[in-house]
């Protein structure tokens, strides 16, 4: 398979899921089996054409917050293992000199070889690289599978285990789920300005 086959077949893929987002959305609303909803919790995040905690709430609306919790993080899990293994199979080459145009990801190349298991824990607590990216990245820069996953479900936990519950009882304890995210969100700006104050007192060697 050529490598330029994948990206276009995975940009077509999109271009149909965005048109048919509406219709998509709509799935979000109705309770459907556990099968089809990870299934749509893994689509959704091969192709983020909504904002995927909007998904993770659904989830916790219709299924309560540790079902919906289980089923959104087994499928951004299985989402990323595919780009994982694209990543590792397709491009660890070519891929790699694109992926550097996100500061980010350079940062995340520098300390990835030394401390690989705390920086894929690091970059999914923090939103400062997109995601999908990482996935490729951890792929291509040969961090073995096992201590990937490891790291990637420990990262997402947090996040997931918040917007289900949010999505489970904004209705039911509107003032309870408000000061829960507020305090997520302090916790992420703290650690996003952690990781930028760290960032800046190393500069890169490499």
């Amino acid at each position: 398979m050529k490598k330029w086959l994948g990206p276009v077949i995975y940009v077509l893929l999109m271009a149909a899921a965005f048109a048919c987002r509406d219709q998509i959305s709509l799935l979000l609303n109705h309770r459907l089996s556990l099968m089809m909803t990870f299934l749509l919790a893994t689509l959704l995040a091969l192709f983020p054409i909504m904002p995927y905690k909007v998904v993770i709430a659904a989830a916790g609306l219709l299924y309560g917050p540790w079902t919906g919790a289980l089923l959104t993080i087994a499928g951004s899990t299985l989402s990323g293992v595919l780009l994982y293994a694209a990543g590792a199979a397709w491009y660890r080459q070519d891929a790699e000199r694109w992926l550097n145009r996100f500061s980010g990801l350079k940062r995340f190349a520098s300390y990835v070889d030394k401390h690989p298991f705390e920086s894929v824990l690091l970059y999914r607590l923090l939103p400062v690289v997109p995601q999908w990216a990482l996935n490729v990245y951890a792929g291509l820069a040969s961090i073995p599978f096992g201590l990937y996953l490891a790291a990637s479900i420990l990262g997402k936990l947090p996040g997931i285990l918040v917007y289900a519950y949010l999505g489970s009882s904004l209705f039911s304890r509107p003032l309870l789920a408000l000061e829960i995210l507020g305090l997520y969100i302090m916790f992420v700006l703290v650690g996003v300005w952690g990781y930028k104050k760290r960032s800046a007192a190393k500069p890169d060697h490499s």
